[in-house]
């Protein structure tokens, strides 16, 4: 591998962690892809959390669209109050679906479901934002962030277009 300056490996994994890279990497991505993206290399990790992505609600919605609501809710352990979190959430009428849902649906439920001073709230949040600007203005029209919605529609985001 070739060495740069100071003696510091160059190649891929520098390249893996640079933010540019990861915003294209990143559209390209479902969202469990993209936890699963803070796994493969420090690099990496570094750009997501940065990012906000939120490892435990990213999964947590993958997990969903993979198995549903009802084999994830027997699953579900760690501490009560969190537990009790993404219950309320699976628990609402509105996550009784029948349909399959995908891991971004999964994201809306959250934000329209969870508890407003919990971490899936703001693990949701924080997830929200790693999408394209787009649906950043729906997940924040649905999450109520006004300063958010405010700032996306100034720049001229386009929620819908007909051909």
């Amino acid at each position: 591998m070739e060495r740069g300056d100071g003696g510091r490996a160059t190649g891929a994994i520098e390249v893996l962690g640079r933010e540019d890279v990861w915003h294209i990497v990143a559209k390209q991505l479902p969202l469990l892809s993209r936890a699963h993206c803070s796994r493969v290399c420090r690099a990496w990790e570094e750009v997501v959390r940065e990012h906000g992505l939120d490892y435990r609600v990213a999964t947590l919605c993958g997990a969903l669209a993979q198995s549903g609501g009802p084999a994830v809710k027997r699953r579900l352990r760690g501490p009560a109050a969190e537990v009790a979190e993404v219950r309320a959430v699976l628990d609402a009428p509105r996550s009784q679906c029948r349909d399959p849902l995908s891991a971004e649906d999964w994201l809306l439920q959250i934000l329209l479901e969870a508890p407003r001073d919990g971490w899936l709230l703001r693990g949701a949040r924080a997830v929200a934002m790693e999408f394209d600007r787009a649906t950043q203005l729906l997940l924040s029209v649905v999450a109520g962030d006004c300063d958010k919605v405010e700032a996306l529609a100034a720049g001229g985001v386009v929620a819908y277009a007909r051909d």
